[in-house]
């Protein structure tokens, strides 16, 4: 048994006192007092004490050596509370608890660690690295308020940790330098709130592989400068960042690669990266909310989503913001993917690009409102807006949302191939820049009031229906056409699509004017145009075949005036003694009608100007008939 007697005994000696406590479990305030780190190390191994001891609980003690515990068995939990020690050493240790609270030293050496119950720093300040590589904690481990600081590139090591509760590293926690918990398991909760992870430039916290059995919660406080790496994490409750901080401005600022969260994600309520916050891969369960957040990187990928997989919806709604491209290439949502009054600016390569992706609902790029749509709560796109062979199960509403690229030829909303439920523009929305919907697919086509930018590509754009707020006009025809024109080339399927789509709603007469345009846009030699003219003037390039009677009944009145006047050059063929009289209206009747025979031209012999009027009537009635004919023949093939 060691001999407690000290060399000047006392009642109040610091070595007798903390033998009670350690046999009771009583808290001793040293009070600045010396203690040496072997006997911390004696009593809390229970060398030479009459029973193993209960608890050891130490408070403002200035510890004079290292606690050097490595490869041994502490009997009992170890509290040290406002103490100061050169550092402590538990390498391939194993202790019931050990509670570190608000105290000063140099280094934490703990891999292999085993603890029975908790592990705590709490506010605790560190000089050196915390190592807990492969410890296994059988309670909560506890760094709020720890303050890790930086003398050489490491701060927090926790790679393969075995978390049984919660990991608690938020409120004030400080690491500054290298931080990593790769491959680590947390059976609770991770909540860094409040906490800052710090190392400049390079990664700040690695925790790729890492599993979290319950939410992972980065919330308001939280501040990482340097790379925060989650790739192929695994969180079984929800990743919470909203109001955290993340700062990494020329590269990754978080990365989540194939990482799967199976409930929420939430970067909102102020959350900021500077950097490239990049899930490419990752499937999240329940919905991506990314409602007043913040994205930074401009001129390069502020918020990277290429083949996320996300169950619900996807949310960029107000106070929603990204200078820099978001991309979301490949990816599938099961909800909707909603941008209402979300702002995403990025000129260079395009603000967001959404190409192959798949959405079970509606995409909104739109306003948020309660009935009416207010212009200043609309969604934003300062740069092209890409929707490249999407397919969007639900609507495409664009009412109230403003996209801009600059204006011109540059594209502004590009969506060749996209396909969904409705297409939907209205008067507060503008689009300064041109517009591509080849290829598109919409159930419906809503735009009333929306005013067409220049120049809008429509090759092999169909969509089923129109729709109408109030019964179409001539004049609402006009604009439709004038909007098929804005195509710049001439393409004939757009015309005779939209043709067929009035004529299924039953309003012949305006898929008429249709085709009457296109025939008119047709036309591009001199040579076309007059004959187009001709067409159109005769029969309305054959949608109006009795337009014909109208030229037929002039000419037969300027005949027949013409001839009345022309008696010298008309000599009538007496024919048994009789001779004919002159009929002038009749004879230009005859010389009209190509095929009816009147028997007028047979009882004169013209000569002269006459000769020459007779003949210029009979090929006018000739070509009148021949137009007649085709005309008539188009009838009959729309008919069929």
């Amino acid at each position: 048994m060691m001999d407690l007697t000290p060399h000047r005994p006392g009642h109040g000696s610091i070595e007798r006192r903390l033998y009670k406590s350690v046999m009771s479990g009583q808290l001793v305030d040293a009070r600045q007092a010396q203690v040496k780190a072997d006997l911390i190390r004696r009593f809390a191994l229970g060398v030479d004490l009459p029973e193993a001891p209960y608890r050891l609980r130490l408070k403002h003690a200035r510890i004079v050596g290292e606690l050097d515990f490595r490869a041994t068995t502490l009997l009992c939990p170890l509290e040290l509370d406002e103490c100061t020690f050169e550092g402590i050493d538990l390498k391939q240790a194993a202790a019931p608890a050990i509670y570190l609270n608000r105290c000063e030293f140099g280094r934490f050496e703990a891999t292999q660690l085993s603890v029975r119950h908790s592990l705590s720093l709490h506010g605790s300040h560190v000089r050196g690295r915390v190592n807990i590589q492969g410890a296994d904690i059988g309670g909560t481990l506890d760094l709020d308020g720890t303050r890790i600081l930086k003398t050489n590139h490491q701060a927090l090591l926790a790679d393969g940790v075995h978390v049984h509760e919660n990991f608690t590293c938020g409120n004030g926690f400080l690491a500054e330098g290298y931080s990593s918990m790769v491959g680590g398991r947390i059976d609770g909760q991770f909540k860094a709130s409040g906490g800052k992870y710090i190392n400049p430039g390079q990664v700040a916290l690695s925790a790729s592989s890492l599993q979290v059995m319950d939410h992972m919660v980065l919330g308001k406080g939280f501040y990482a400068e340097g790379d925060v790496c989650l790739d192929g994490s695994h969180i079984q409750g929800r990743f919470d960042c909203d109001g955290a901080h993340f700062r990494k401005p020329q590269e990754f600022s978080l990365s989540g690669v194939t990482m799967k969260v199976e409930q929420g994600v939430h970067f909102g309520q102020d959350f900021q990266a500077k950097g490239t916050v990049n899930l490419t891969g990752a499937q999240i369960g329940g919905s991506l909310d990314c409602t007043g957040g913040h994205f930074i990187h401009s001129g390069r990928i502020a918020l990277d989503l290429a083949r996320a997989d996300i169950k619900q919806h996807a949310l960029f709604q107000d106070g929603f913001t990204a200078d820099g491209q978001v991309i979301l290439h490949g990816a599938m949502i099961g909800g909707s993917l909603s941008c209402e009054g979300g702002h995403i600016r990025n000129r260079t390569n395009g603000a967001l690009l959404a190409n192959n992706v798949t959405v079970g609902g509606d995409v909104a790029l739109s306003s948020r409102s309660f009935g009416v749509h207010q212009k200043d709560k609309g969604f934003v796109a300062d740069g092209e807006v890409s929707l490249i062979d999407s397919t969007i199960k639900g609507d495409l509403n664009c009412k109230g949302g403003r996209f801009s690229n600059g204006g011109g030829k540059r594209f502004a909303i590009t969506a060749p191939g996209c396909r969904m439920r409705s297409m939907q523009f209205d008067a507060l929305s503008v689009v300064r820049g041109s517009m591509d919907l080849r290829r598109c697919m919409a159930g419906e086509l809503a735009d009333d009031g929306f005013r067409w930018p220049k120049r809008v590509l429509l090759r092999r754009f169909v969509y089923d229906t129109l729709a109408h707020p109030k019964q179409p006009t001539k004049a609402m025809v006009d604009q439709r056409i004038k909007w098929l024109q804005r195509n710049g080339e001439y393409v004939p399927q757009i015309y005779r699509h939209l043709a067929n789509v009035y004529y299924s709603e039953g309003r012949p007469h305006h898929a008429e004017r249709v085709l009457v345009a296109e025939e008119a846009v047709r036309r591009r030699s001199w040579w076309e145009k007059l004959r187009g003219w001709f067409f159109w003037a005769t029969v309305g390039y054959g949608f109006s075949p009795l337009r014909i009677v109208i030229w037929l009944v002039a000419l037969w009145i300027v005949g027949g005036l013409l001839f009345a006047s022309l008696k010298e050059d008309l000599t009538p063929i007496p024919k048994d003694g009789i001779t004919p009289e002159r009929q002038s209206w009749l004879y230009t009747l005859d010389l009209l009608l190509p095929v009816i025979n009147l028997k007028q031209r047979d009882q004169f012999i013209v000569k002269d100007a006459g000769l020459w009027y007779s003949t210029a009537f009979t090929i006018t009635g000739w070509i009148l008939g021949t137009v007649l004919l085709v005309g008539i023949h188009n009838v009959l093939k729309r008919s069929k």
